[in-house]
């Protein structure tokens, strides 16, 4: 990957299971992602993991990740 893409957040979760299911569905359409986790070490419950996309890659991520969170095709 080049060194000067610019990524953006497409998703945020305090839950880690729904983001590394969003994860792998993004990363089986072929849209490389990456995972930032901003909870704090001690408490959990506090802060959210953020998953980021090329920019280039964010309208579809949205559309795969709508589709996904209404059981759309």
């Amino acid at each position: 990957m080049s060194d000067n893409v610019q990524w953006v957040k497409v998703f945020a979760t305090a839950d880690p299971i729904e983001a590394g299911i969003v994860k792998s569905m993004l990363n089986e359409h072929g849209i490389p992602t990456i995972e930032m986790n901003k909870q704090d070490s001690v408490y959990v419950v506090i802060g959210e993991l953020e998953l980021l996309v090329p920019k280039g890659h964010a309208d579809e991520a949205h559309l795969l990740i709508l589709s996904l969170k209404f059981g759309g095709d």
